[in-house]
């Protein structure tokens, strides 16, 4: 029989779902290289077998297993979530900012906005880095022009040479600092800090803390009634009482949240030309 080539990320893939550790980790030991016949040899082995897995997917999890070891990933925090980030340092950055769940779409969000702060920073660089190239450039050509008007070895010469070489320079400087300002970081390297968030990103930071607490709650609940269930034929009037009375509250406020959102979701349709 002939050897599987790539026989680490086949075993990987048989796994099923949610292999993308795996088969990242597989690729990273398997592929030393990142030049495409690699990938679409692994691709070609995978499909043979009848797995659908293309040379960018394949790509991708190899990046994202090499950006992320395993001391550095959140067994609570998927896999889609950890690739939004891109780099612990950043996924970091973002557990500390969210309070609740990190899920695909909060991180995302996050992203998003640091990306266009990134955005709009380097953009205000380009242009006061254009600016000042074209002063330098501007002082340059006049310096050049009292340079060529003045007399050989005089005191106005060696002033005007002094005054070109030093706005070429500044012309220079100005050229690289244009050339950075075009070129977008990695993740990790966004200087945005965490600040509180506002708009959007807050309202689903705390969207996902108050389903996190929710499910705390029907957590407790459901623990609660099998432990009812067990004592239940041996209650006596007074402790069910008891139980119902401390229970009630519960029943009052979850009626509460629910008829919010039944009158939000009227709105709703309201607004989308519904009911009326």
């Amino acid at each position: 029989m002939a050897k599987v080539p790539f026989p680490l990320v086949l075993e990987a893939v048989e796994k099923g779902e949610r292999a993308q550790w795996a088969i990242g980790d597989a690729l990273v030991k398997e592929i030393d290289d990142n030049s495409t016949s690699n990938f679409r040899d692994c691709a070609s082995m995978l499909d043979d077998r009848g797995f659908d897995y293309s040379e960018a997917t394949l790509k991708t999890l190899k990046r994202t297993a090499e950006a992320f070891p395993k001391s550095s990933r959140h067994d609570d925090i998927s896999w889609n979530a950890h690739h939004e980030c891109g780099a612990p340092e950043t996924l970091e950055r973002v557990i500390k900012l969210i309070h609740g769940p990190i899920t695909v779409k909060a991180a995302r969000l996050v992203m998003t906005e640091w990306r266009e702060k990134e955005i709009a920073a380097r953009e205000a660089k380009h242009a006061e880095a254009t600016k000042s190239h074209k002063a330098a450039k501007a002082e340059h050509k006049k310096a050049l022009t009292e340079k060529a008007k003045s007399k050989a070895g005089s005191q106005e010469r060696k002033d005007a040479d002094r005054r070109a070489q030093q706005a070429k320079e500044q012309e220079r400087a100005a050229a690289a600092e244009m050339k950075a300002s075009t070129k977008m970081p990695k993740p990790a390297e966004y200087s945005a800090e965490t600040e509180p968030l506002k708009g959007d990103l807050a309202i689903m930071a705390e969207v996902l803390a108050l389903a996190k607490e929710a499910g705390k709650v029907t957590k407790t609940l459901k623990d609660n009634l099998k432990r009812i269930d067990k004592i239940f034929d041996d209650l006596t009037e007074a402790q069910a009482d008891s139980l119902v009375e401390e229970h009630e509250p519960v029943l009052t406020v979850a009626t509460q949240i629910m008829d919010r959102f039944k009158a939000k979701r009227s709105r709703f349709t309201v607004h989308r030309g519904g009911a009326a």
